[in-house]
């Protein structure tokens, strides 16, 4: 099956926003995650394809679980500010 650009792209996003947004994806372990990914994308991948993505999930949970305990107050903001137009 060719996979175009386009599908290529809305597989991506949707992957994204799986992995970003879903609520049920926060708090479930990385096997449960790589399986959500699975269920929805799964015949677009590979067996090594699926693999990476579950190793992905293992690895980055601990950085994640200390990323969320993080506490910003409505305050706080970047170390910087972006001009899209340089003064000359």
């Amino acid at each position: 099956m060719k996979t175009t650009r386009r599908k290529f792209a809305r597989l991506l996003a949707a992957a994204g926003s799986l992995i970003a947004v879903d609520a049920r994806a926060a708090d479930t372990p990385p096997p449960a995650q790589a399986e959500l990914v699975r269920a929805e994308f799964g015949q677009h991948l590979t067996n090594g394809e699926f693999e990476r993505i579950r190793k992905d999930f293992a690895e980055s949970a601990p950085f994640l679980k200390t990323f969320r305990e993080v506490k910003l107050a409505n305050g706080d903001e970047p170390d910087f500010t972006f001009a899209a137009l340089a003064k000359r």
